[in-house]
């Protein structure tokens, strides 16, 4: 990734990273892993023996992961699509702020 000032410049090739987190009883969060292909799958596990693997359907959808990996994909694409100086003024995300929001919200 191309980095300014710890921003990347929009147009410029991007990665998503998987971090594994364990957050102690401190509320400490240690890193436990960083994944440079994290999975982007949001059906729940499909796996057979034998046979021909499952259609999938709605009914597969976790619910969970398509909620918080549909918003890291969106919010990722908008902010590669952002002007520079509008990235160097950006403070929040809208996938954090509903997963955590503020008191000034």
């Amino acid at each position: 990734m191309t980095m300014t000032h710890n921003k990347p410049i929009p147009g410029k090739p991007f990665q998503i990273l998987g971090l594994d987190l364990l957050i102690d009883k401190e509320l400490k969060a240690w890193v436990l892993e960083v994944n440079d292909h994290p999975s982007l799958n949001i059906f729940f596990d499909n796996s057979e023996s034998f046979g021909e693997p499952k259609k999938l359907g709605d009914e597969d959808v976790c619910q969970v992961d398509w909620y918080v990996k549909s918003r890291l994909v969106t919010d990722t694409v908008n902010l590669c699509r952002k002007k520079l100086e509008k990235i160097y003024a950006l403070t929040g995300f809208e996938s954090l702020t509903k997963i955590f929001p503020s008191d000034d919200s």
